[in-house]
């Protein structure tokens, strides 16, 4: 197999193949939102935010508190 360098002419099939996998990865991994749910966060909002043409969803999570009872 032979492995070439990178010709600037190559930039935009690699920007494509990127962008692809960072819309793939936004649209079907919550990663974190798990973990939190876990230790007993909820969701308080979802949106959607573009960054450099990507849209990316999140979600703000939230916990109420306990107050300390001395």
């Amino acid at each position: 197999m032979h492995i070439r360098n990178f010709h600037p002419s190559d930039a935009p099939a690699l920007r494509a193949v990127f962008y692809s996998s960072v819309h793939d990865l936004a649209r079907h991994h919550y990663t974190a939102e798990p973990f939190f749910v876990r230790w007993g966060f909820g969701v308080e909002a979802r949106q959607q935010v573009e960054r450099s043409g990507v849209v990316l969803a999140n979600a703000r999570m939230g916990k109420v508190l306990a107050a300390n009872r001395s």
